[in-house]
């Protein structure tokens, strides 16, 4: 689904990491783990794209899409909750409107026995199955159940985005991520902003979730909960673990005992 192969980063004389190489399958639930300043962070957005490595490659297998949640830094402004949100969907939103437009020019068409008309209803099928097949018609619905788990109200979906702090932008922009689904989802610190409640909404989600997650956080009851497989960044090199947070933490000191008696 996606392989992770011999990444390297150097920062002048110093190596983040060497030869780093994991593979993501579908389904996987991988909490990425390490000190401060190991590469955490940096490691998701080469995978995500945003920042080039030294040497190596990420490669993604035929319609795998990846989808990533910084920490912070992200702010909307000039639409709506509900147009922001609802622009995330992408192919859906693009052909919601050509929808729209077809269905314009049949209810301006002049001749309902034309050929031309005959195409335009006939594109207009296909454009509806094909819409049905996104899952198109519950946007709307889908888009009111992520934002209220995530702690907005219904009167909330009409107000700018600018009306809202930092923490509320992020939780927009993991409602973007969250109505897209992709194939990958890469979150940085997901729960930084959430309160309880929607902690809980968001952590039922992801135990549901139908791709692979990648996931850094400071919560280790959140990794417990989610995760299934520990890729931990060490000394510039990862250790692969087979198990939760609880899991790579009790064996990670049989390893060090191990290693010691040897």
């Amino acid at each position: 689904m996606l392989s992770v192969s011999e990444i390297t980063v150097r920062y002048g004389a110093r190596t983040l990491f060497e030869g780093v190489s994991f593979i993501v399958n579908p389904r996987d639930r991988i909490g990425l783990v390490g000190s401060n300043g190991a590469g955490k962070s940096t490691l998701l957005k080469i995978i995500c794209s945003q920042t080039e490595p030294d040497k190596g490659d990420i490669a993604l297998s035929q319609h795998t899409t990846v989808g990533y949640l910084p920490q912070d830094g992200i702010t909307y402004s000039g639409k709506t909750i509900y147009e922001e949100v609802y622009s995330g969907v992408g192919d859906i939103s693009a052909l919601r409107d050509e929808i729209d437009d077809v269905q314009k020019e049949l209810e301006t068409h002049p001749d309902h026995t034309s050929d031309e008309y005959m195409e335009l209803v006939q594109k207009y099928g296909e454009l509806h199955h094909k819409f049905e097949a996104l899952d198109g018609f519950r946007v709307k619905s889908n888009i009111e159940k992520i934002l209220e788990g995530l702690g907005f109200q219904t009167k909330d979906l009409n107000r700018p985005t600018d009306e809202f702090s930092g923490g509320w932008q992020m939780r927009i922009a993991l409602a973007k991520l969250l109505l897209k689904q992709p194939s990958v989802l890469l979150l940085d610190e997901p729960t930084n902003h959430l309160d309880i409640e929607s902690l809980i909404w968001v952590e039922n989600f992801l135990k549901n979730y139908e791709g692979a997650i990648l996931l850094v956080s400071h919560d280790r009851t959140f990794l417990d909960n989610i995760t299934n497989k520990t890729v931990e960044i060490y000394a510039g090199k990862v250790n692969i673990y087979s198990g939760n947070y609880s899991f790579y933490a009790s064996e990670k000191d049989i390893r060090k005992e191990l290693l010691f008696k040897s």
